[in-house]
């Protein structure tokens, strides 16, 4: 959240290099509110930005300024990271499994119905630790739980499958970080949001 008095000062910055008169507590207001959920970072960098393409004096509107907003970027940094360690170990675990219903014909006759029915929260591996995090639970269960992993080797193509589970990913840290509090009324949907981003 952006601090008020680095808010303040970049406003400040702006309106003796644009030569703005009428900056009152109101407009300030009314900015602050809108542009509240940038980092210190970024609203300094985009008012540094503004200042030196803008041609014309006045104050810029909130959307100029937001324009060259890097909140996001920051945020989402590594995504892509663990989207492909996520569809690595997806894969991996699909592999293991299948290879665990195809020794054991005679205790798993029907190798989707061991991946639907499968408890992925409870799986341990041999030194006790859980196999998913929550994010990774979160994860595959928005990709389709257990029927998607039965299906991962044999998806046409594994970038769309990375891009899924990166989407997913910046759609939790988004709705973490940057939506309004009162804009998600369930407590257990924030909570799950806050567990996975």
């Amino acid at each position: 959240m952006l601090d008020k008095l680095v808010f303040a000062k970049g406003m400040t910055f702006l309106s003796i290099a644009l030569k703005e008169k009428n900056l009152n507590d109101t407009v300030l207001d009314v900015y602050y509110e809108v542009l509240k959920d940038m980092s210190d970072e970024s609203f300094e960098s985009s008012i540094k930005q503004v200042a030196q393409t803008r041609t014309y004096s006045g104050i810029p509107t909130p959307a100029e300024i937001l324009k060259f907003d890097v909140t996001n970027d920051v945020l989402l940094t590594g995504t892509r990271e663990k989207a492909q360690a996520m569809y690595n170990k997806f894969y991996n675990q699909n592999c293991s499994m299948t290879d665990y219903t195809q020794r054991n014909r005679n205790k798993v006759p029907n190798d989707r119905n061991f991946f639907e029915n499968m408890d992925y929260k409870a799986l341990r591996q041999a030194d006790g630790t859980e196999t998913y995090t929550k994010q990774e639970l979160y994860v595959l269960n928005a990709l389709g739980g257990g029927s998607w992993l039965a299906d991962i080797r044999f998806l046409p193509n594994t970038e769309v499958a990375i891009n899924k589970i990166e989407n997913i990913i910046k759609s939790a840290i988004i709705t973490k970080y940057k939506s309004n509090d009162n804009a998600i009324e369930n407590k257990s949907v924030r909570k799950l949001i806050a567990e996975v981003a």
